[in-house]
């Protein structure tokens, strides 16, 4: 049923919804591998719309197993052949987008400094600052490939060659809540995190990938990793700092005269 499907919209060209199952080499060009249903098809890398000036290989592994549009150009001995581009012209052409809109943004690539989103048919390049509100080794901590996520236009930025897709540039952190302010931060409140880094007289701790706190060192041994529990002291959102106090290690009890020496503390 699949495949006599495909021959007609491979008639009309028509759009259809595909998934990234990988892709290989062919001769000395990349073909990306996607399946419909039950039926294996393929698109050359030419037509997959990917953002120039970074390691394809890369953005083609971010991909595997994403959903992506794309026209069916053809089919031949059971499989079928697909054009992204085509696509995504085809959409921008019925879907207008226009600087200070917000859309939901499909993202299909996370590199160390850039995200990559998808919406309206456009490529929306969203740079660390704009995607993070503190500093982090690698997006990869906060974003994942396949993450929906508002985002605001903020320019078009013309494309490097002329057959290159439109990018535009985009904002996520300008229409999501500072996490700092949310109702469960709240001094005296108790839960759970994990520890980054240990310093000399404190730990950094992660509450959520975007929330990061510290805490004086506890009167036992922790390392990066370990979860904790931990009391809240304060909350300063607008600093982007929360300070708490660490009540005891998952899979242990602090020893009482710890306790009576850390409540004498505070």
């Amino acid at each position: 049923m699949q495949w006599s499907e495909l021959k007609i919209l491979a008639a009309r060209r028509e759009i259809i919804p595909v998934v990234v199952t990988g892709y290989h080499e062919t001769g000395d060009h990349l073909v990306v591998d996607v399946s419909y249903g039950e039926e294996t098809g393929f698109i050359p890398v030419s037509r997959m719309a990917l953002p120039p000036n970074h390691d394809t290989e890369l953005l083609l592994t971010d991909l595997i197993g994403q959903e992506i549009e794309a026209v069916i150009a053809g089919v031949e001995d059971s499989v079928f052949a697909g054009d992204r581009m085509s696509a995504m012209q085809r959409i921008r052409g019925r879907t207008p987008l226009e600087k200070e809109t917000i859309v939901k943004a499909r993202i299909r690539h996370v590199l160390q400094d850039v995200l990559y989103g998808e919406a309206a048919g456009r490529l929306i390049r969203i740079e660390r600052n704009a995607a993070v509100r503190r500093r982090t080794p690698t997006l990869r901590l906060v974003y994942a490939p396949g993450d929906e996520k508002d985002v605001r236009i903020e320019k078009v930025v013309s494309p490097p060659a002329e057959d290159a897709p439109e990018i535009y540039a985009g904002n996520i952190i300008a229409v999501t809540e500072n996490p700092y302010k949310k109702a469960m931060y709240q001094p005296g409140a108790r839960m759970r995190a994990t520890v980054l880094r240990v310093f000399d007289e404190s730990i950094s701790l992660s509450f959520e990938p975007e929330v990061i706190g510290f805490a004086h060192l506890p009167l036992y041994p922790v390392a990066p990793g370990d979860e904790v529990i931990v009391k809240i002291d304060s909350v300063k959102p607008e600093e982007m700092k929360i300070f708490a106090t660490i009540i005891r290690k998952l899979g242990s009890k602090m020893p009482g005269k710890a306790v009576i020496q850390r409540r004498g503390r505070y």
